[in-house]
């Protein structure tokens, strides 16, 4: 009886024992399956980090001429306010001066006297144009 107990005590031992194994192959060969899923998706990330790291120094670079031009245009719109101001100035002062001078030259001719001042409206007064002719 003694060996009956013993050997079924050790059978189901090594049931018990045969279980756990296949148990422990499957949590390997799982965990087996999940490291190769993590590594080909670390693959994938590290070609995508590489593409994008591409991308981001072609920008840079194309970021750092597109500032230069900036600068330039920015250095170029300075020049032409301050040019514009000058321009200003000498044209106000052309046009006082051409003032002054027109000033002078109906002087000289006499259109400031006070009888041109009064012949102004003479086409209102003139006798032909009250009876339509005109």
């Amino acid at each position: 009886m003694w060996g009956l107990k013993i050997r079924r005590r050790r059978d189901w031992l090594v049931d018990e024992l045969h279980a756990r194994t296949q148990r422990a192959e499957a949590e390997r060969d799982a965990a087996q399956k999940e490291a190769a899923a993590e590594r080909a998706a670390a693959i994938r990330t590290a070609g995508r980090n590489t593409i994008l790291t591409e991308q981001i120094e072609g920008l840079t670079a194309a970021e750092a001429a597109h500032d230069a031009d900036i600068e330039g245009m920015a250095d170029r719109i300075d020049r032409l306010a301050r040019a514009c101001a000058r321009y200003r100035v000498a044209l106000a002062a052309e046009t006082r001066r051409a003032d002054q001078l027109q000033a002078r030259l109906d002087d000289a001719l006499g259109l400031t006297s006070p009888a041109v001042e009064a012949g102004a409206s003479w086409q209102e007064r003139r006798p032909d144009k009250i009876g339509g002719l005109v």
